[in-house]
């Protein structure tokens, strides 16, 4: 299955001149020369909250339980989109959850 998703990625990625290489177990970003691009910072999202929502959801997936990780993912992607339009808007955002309306 990781094989799948990877090979649609690169399929959408390889116009603009980049794909995911495979290094040791996990994939990197490569330009088409297969030099590996390493991430920038450009915000650091300081909120112990995001810590503890990637623990709960490696957690639940240790124990299988896929619908409550993805609860506590989508909390996760909810997080971080509020970070981003505060960060660029400079606007306070108020969410009931609904993640939806954030995209």
């Amino acid at each position: 299955m990781v094989d799948k998703v990877v090979s649609d990625i690169n399929q959408l990625i390889k116009y603009d001149g980049f794909g995911l290489i495979k290094k040791g177990n996990s994939y990197k970003s490569a330009d088409i020369q297969g030099n590996f691009i390493e991430a920038k910072t450009v915000s650091a999202i300081r909120n112990e909250f995001v810590g503890e929502q990637i623990e709960k959801c490696q957690q639940k997936i240790s124990m299988d339980d896929f619908n409550r990780a993805i609860t506590n993912a989508r909390t996760l992607c909810g997080a971080v989109f509020i970070h981003i339009i505060k960060t660029t808007e400079k606007t306070e955002i108020k969410n009931d959850g609904n993640i939806i309306i954030l995209i």
